[in-house]
């Protein structure tokens, strides 16, 4: 008898293992040889929902497109205050939409010029062996 069952005593011999309501959720429950592995929630039977189920809202027939989807559109006051809330991102100050990401970088001057490249030329008839291997 150990010091756990004398301090606990309606406690059996042995572990008793994970309780069944459990197993479903841990690893070693789908690891046996050819079994199929299944989502937790569908190990004890598919839900008793209808064929041709969806989830999601459903929208009237009625409404048109262009209004579906800008439904989440802000006009007016709301607009700005929500860019103002956006603004404080980084990635909203250095990726602001329709311009290319701005990385910060501080070119030396000469680098600044429209004739500038980076590099070194190479001759027109060189091998690319003899660029990347030079003797």
């Amino acid at each position: 008898m150990s010091v756990r069952q004398e301090m606990y005593g309606n406690e059996n011999r042995g572990n008793a293992g994970t309780p069944p309501h459990i197993r479903k959720y841990r690893k070693i429950n789908n690891n046996g040889p050819g079994q199929i592995m299944v989502h937790p929630g569908l190990q004890e039977g598919q839900p008793d929902l209808p064929k041709a189920y969806s989830f999601g809202r459903k929208t009237m027939a009625t409404d048109p497109v262009d209004i579906v989807i800008k439904a989440q559109n802000l006009n007016g006051l709301a607009d700005k205050f929500n860019d103002a809330k956006e603004g404080k991102y980084a990635s909203a100050m250095r990726e602001p939409l329709g311009k290319s990401y701005q990385r910060g970088y501080n070119w030396p001057k000469q680098a600044q010029q429209v004739e500038h490249s980076f590099g070194v030329a190479t001759g027109l008839s060189m091998n690319a062996k003899d660029v990347l291997y030079p003797n």
